[in-house]
C-alpha cells in the first residue's frame, strides 16, 4: 500500500471518494522546503528552503488508486 501527499483539490474528501469509490484515511501533513505557487492553473510546488506547504497524506492507496488520482 502507498501514501500520497496532497495539497490541492485532492484535499477534498468528497472528491477522493468519487474518484476512488471509497473513503481513505487522510492525515494532516506539512511538506518542508517547498511553497505553493499562487495563481497557477493547477496546484504547483516549487523548492523554497524557508517555506512549507500544508496538506494531507492519503493512506492505504493501491497502484490503481494512484493512477486514478493522477
Amino acid at each position: 500500500m502507498f501514501r500520497l501527499f496532497v495539497y490541492g483539490s485532492l484535499m477534498d474528501p468528497g472528491l477522493v471518494r468519487r474518484l476512488l469509490g471509497r473513503d481513505v484515511r487522510a492525515l494532516p501533513a506539512r511538506l518542508k522546503g517547498y511553497r505553493k505557487v499562487e495563481g497557477a492553473e493547477y496546484p504547483t510546488a516549487v523548492r523554497d528552503e524557508g517555506a512549507y506547504i500544508d496538506g494531507l497524506v492519503l493512506e492505504g492507496l493501491s497502484e490503481v488508486d494512484l493512477r486514478k488520482l493522477d
